[in-house]
């Protein structure tokens, strides 16, 4: 059994970000441990599919020697933050789903000088697409699953290069006015390397929400 930790959210005084890790758990490992960027010993985890057959051809067994791997959420994977933002329900609500707020505080992890990020509404959320050259060379869809004053819920669908993946994205704001606190949770990441990206995709853009919140 290797334990590893998953991310609690921490209420947090205004444009005070607090990543907190929370208590350990168990699981069993089916591939091999990494080490994670963010001090995290976490696993890879697959679902093997075998095909076994009473009798088979070479090139049937050939097959069965490379089975077929389907990737699988990974519950220990979660990303849990919370900030405090000088504003009240409606402006954050506001920031959250308008895409001249977003195009200001969303903040993409490989973002350059030479790139810009530009928002668009779709028929039941946004669209964020990060363009670099004169090409997108990343795209977020998100779908509202629902959208109330204080708590919503987005499918997270990130797309890159060739590669996407699908995820589910939670805001809840508590308090009100100077006191508000917003919190943010992802789950149902299918790698590593698109947990860490969102990871450092909210670290930088929550900080940014507060800063220009506060500004106004």
């Amino acid at each position: 059994m290797v334990g590893c930790q998953s991310l609690s959210v921490c209420a947090a005084s205004p444009g005070e970000l607090r990543l907190v890790p929370s208590r350990s758990v168990s699981v069993t490992p089916s591939g091999q441990p990494m080490n994670l960027d963010c001090g995290v010993h976490d696993l890879t985890s697959e679902v093997i599919v075998v095909v076994e057959t009473l009798s088979a051809s070479p090139q049937q067994a050939a097959q069965e020697l490379n089975p077929v791997v389907l990737p699988a959420p990974r519950s220990d994977w979660a990303i849990a933050l919370s900030i405090g933002i000088n504003a009240d329900a409606r402006r954050i609500r506001q920031a959250l789903t308008e895409p001249e707020y977003l195009e200001a505080w969303i903040a993409m992890p490989d973002k350059a000088e030479d790139s810009s990020i530009v928002a668009s509404k779709t028929a039941n959320g946004y669209g964020l697409d990060h363009w670099r050259a004169g090409h997108i060379i990343t795209r977020i869809i998100a779908s509202f699953l629902f959208c109330h004053q204080r708590k919503m819920r987005l499918s997270w669908c990130y797309l890159s290069g060739p590669n996407s993946a699908n995820s589910l994205v939670d805001f809840r704001i508590r308090g009100n006015f100077g006191s508000s606190v917003l919190e943010l949770r992802q789950t149902a990441f299918v790698s590593a390397g698109d947990y860490l990206w969102h990871q450092a995709l909210w670290q930088h853009s929550l900080e940014t929400l507060a800063q220009i919140l506060r500004s106004t």
